[in-house]
């Protein structure tokens, strides 16, 4: 499957600025250990009234800057198509995507009416696993299906929307060499059930309160691939792929001083912990009173406003030790109930016609500190900071 991904993506590469219509190119550059520098161009063709536009990313891992003393000099590339089929309900939104990104290869392709229910079937997996030295993922791949409905509604007061997730799917791991044939995997199937609900309603003219309440479960017989575990503290390995200043090691957003700052929302939440932080079946809350201080009318800045938070999860049962051992959940008890709370400062910009929120969070509290996210002696701490982009409860 890697080979086929490849061959695609060099022939879009081809044919995609003729026949896409893109604009001009626009620069494009990421870092991390295994490539160093990578230099490459983005091609996006213009939103049409259809909804559709594609992109085509080419890069090249130059090596240059990395720290190690041997780099992984190779192709970058990925294409999405928006909406490539013209469908006459404008509710129903598709999309495509091909990579081979920093290690990772995939493919994937979605149907959704918009804000009700949608399918996808999707495959990832490790070619290099130069690029993922973290404890967050392992050689191997999966091929999975997810099925989402989701309803927005009205409540009295309370702006409400549930979303509930069932995922099948099948995952292999390349543990050794094989006996006839070059390479032996393992395969397990797989399951997970996924539940969310949040309510949100403002309290004054200034003031919003917002809650989200989470569940999900995985279902397999043996250990699963850690990036396909349950992450405590924000969004998994896969949810943070389009992020090239996340998803390999050494990535800006992930090295030296970072480390253990950017928080990416996604899973339970629990800014306050450790990344890493997985499990097989997680229960968690969180709660957001927002208050609005200022609302200048520049370019850059729509709206300053402060936040109070508090966050709280419960562990459910593993299921052995699975991989390689060091994934952080495993040295924890099967069951245990992790609280958070903090608070923070949001921003809301609007940049090239964009519109989007960043936030500076202080988690100062957390129960068990030996799992923070930084300053692990400390429960109580004031030099406990993060920063991210975009809302945490949606």
């Amino acid at each position: 499957m890697t080979i086929l991904t490849t061959r695609c993506l060099l022939i879009a590469a081809l044919c995609a600025p003729a026949t896409l219509g893109a604009q001009r190119p626009f620069p494009d550059a990421w870092y991390n250990d295994a490539g160093g520098l990578t230099l490459g161009v983005r091609l996006r063709t213009p939103l049409t009234e259809h909804g559709d536009r594609h992109t085509l990313r080419l890069g090249w891992s130059t090596g240059l800057l990395s720290p190690r003393d041997t780099t992984v000099k190779t192709l970058q590339a990925s294409l999405t198509l928006e909406n490539p089929f013209r469908i006459q309900r404008l509710d129903v939104t598709q999309r495509i995507d091909l990579f081979r990104l920093d290690g990772r290869s995939g493919a994937s392709i979605s149907i959704a009416q918009r804000d009700r229910v949608g399918a996808a079937l999707r495959w990832v997996a490790v070619h290099d696993d130069r690029f993922v030295a973290g404890p967050t993922w392992e050689v191997g791949g999966t091929v999975e299906i997810p099925v989402w409905i989701e309803r927005h509604g009205t409540i009295g007061a309370w702006q409400t929307r549930a979303r509930g997730t069932v995922t099948g799917g099948i995952e292999y791991r390349r543990p050794g060499d094989g006996i006839t044939t070059r390479t032996r995997y393992d395969l397990q199937p797989w399951g997970k059930l996924a539940l969310e609900a949040i309510a949100r309603r403002t309290l004054s003219s200034r003031v919003e309160l917002a809650m989200r309440g989470a569940h999900a479960s995985l279902f397999s017989a043996d250990p699963l691939l850690p990036q396909r575990r349950l992450f405590v503290a924000g969004a998994d390995p896969y949810e943070q792929l389009a992020n090239p200043f996340l998803r390999a090691d050494g990535a800006p957003l992930v090295r030296g001083e970072m480390a253990g700052h950017w928080h990416e929302a996604g899973g339970g939440n629990l800014r306050g912990f450790a990344p890493s932080l997985s499990t097989n079946h997680l229960t968690s809350v969180n709660v957001e009173v927002v208050a609005t201080i200022a609302q200048p009318r520049t370019p850059l800045l729509s709206r300053v406003a402060l936040v109070a938070f508090g966050d709280a999860a419960r562990l459910g049962g593993e299921r052995g030790p699975g991989g390689d051992g060091t994934s952080l959940a495993l040295l924890l008890p099967v069951r245990r109930m992790l609280v958070d709370a903090g608070a923070g400062l949001r921003l809301t910009h609007r940049l090239f016609g964009m519109e989007f929120t960043s936030r500076l969070e202080l988690p100062f509290y957390v129960n068990d500190s030996p799992w923070a996210a930084s300053e692990p002696m400390d429960r109580v701490s004031a030099k406990r900071w993060l920063i991210g982009i975009a809302p945490v409860i949606r």
